[in-house]
């Protein structure tokens, strides 16, 4: 016939509205659909994904049988269709449940490790790697990494200690940025609600990568991923950086250099574990130094801020401090 075209899911479709229709006859009940059966109805037209015309459709066939025919066709019909749609059933659970199991085995267990705000964690990974995290930061790992896989993925700021595997590169994810590595020791920045990604290599190399920029840095180079770059070269490097600062904040330091004022607060208050609110106006000094994160927080703010703005620091709550810009 013109203009049919016949699919396993249509024709499934109309094998339940047609058991449904026999199951209300045989029941004794009136069809709701009934009213709307046509003088004419083409056969096509049921396999129409629209709710009602499969059951019109067989109204319409069966209207045409005598009580005794329609009662024997029903029930074949009837056995028939429920065989079929049990085996459809059965399939589709049977694909599903292996599907999942596909899913399941394509894709690692990972174990998840943070270090909440004020905190730092060291995690020694399952092929002998260490990695310390800073505070408010997340590592994401296999569970093994026997087979090979050596990818982690984080969420924060991290220092790695390598093992060397040459046929098994250490690789780690941190937002569109992508690094691998061999052996070496190295540190990653990569805060969520910061624009830019770093990574400062102590000693080996690593590969950086960002989309199709690629570069490798070796001891003493940092690499600094920004996606908001407009000059079309998101991916930069640095040489001669310090690289005894790198991990200072696995001593328990803070190092900052040439930071604005709500960068060195922000960095404060992930320390601390300290909400900090600035009231008035920015100053645009830039800071530089190093500070024991063993010193009380207001002493530290006191000693940075006060000598270039002059402030009231008050405390209203364990974790909440407030400075006021004074006009």
């Amino acid at each position: 016939m013109n203009g049919i075209l016949l699919r396993y899911d249509d024709f499934m479709r109309f094998l339940r509205r047609a058991i449904s229709v026999l199951l209300i006859r045989n029941a004794g009940f009136k069809h709701p659909y009934s009213r709307f059966v046509p003088e004419k109805l083409p056969f096509a037209e049921f396999f129409d994904p629209v709710p009602g015309e499969a059951v019109i459709f067989l109204s319409k066939c069966l209207s045409l049988l005598d009580p005794l025919a329609m009662k024997k066709a029903s029930f074949y019909f009837l056995i028939a269709g429920l065989l079929a749609v049990t085996a459809d059933e059965v399939l589709y659970f049977r694909r599903l449940r292996q599907h999942y199991r596909d899913r399941v085995k394509a894709s690692p267990t990972m174990v998840f490790v943070s270090a909440l705000r004020g905190q730092q964690k060291t995690v020694t990974l399952p092929d002998g790697s260490t990695v310390w995290l800073n505070a408010a930061s997340t590592l994401a790992y296999p569970v093994d990494m026997t087979d090979g896989d050596r990818t982690v993925e984080l969420f924060g700021e991290a220092f790695f200690d390598v093992v060397a595997q040459p046929s098994h590169p250490f690789q780690v994810r941190a937002k569109e940025m992508f690094i691998e590595v061999l052996g070496t020791r190295f540190n990653v920045r990569n805060y969520p609600e910061e624009i830019s990604s770093h990574a400062m290599v102590v000693s080996g190399n690593i590969r950086v990568s960002y989309h199709d920029q690629a570069a490798t840095l070796h001891s003493g180079e940092a690499a600094n991923v920004d996606p908001a770059d407009l000059s079309g070269r998101a991916l930069s490097l640095r040489r001669g950086v310090d690289t005894a600062s790198a991990a200072d904040w696995t001593k328990g330091l803070l190092t900052f250099t040439n930071v604005d004022l709500p960068g060195l607060l922000h960095d404060l208050s992930r320390a601390y574990n300290v909400d900090i609110q600035l009231i008035g106006p920015v100053s645009d000094h830039r800071f530089q130094g190093k500070l024991s994160l063993q010193e009380p927080l207001e002493e530290v703010i006191a000693r940075l801020v006060v000598p270039y703005m002059h402030v009231t620091i008050s405390r209203p709550g364990k974790q909440q401090l407030i400075i006021t810009v004074n006009r």
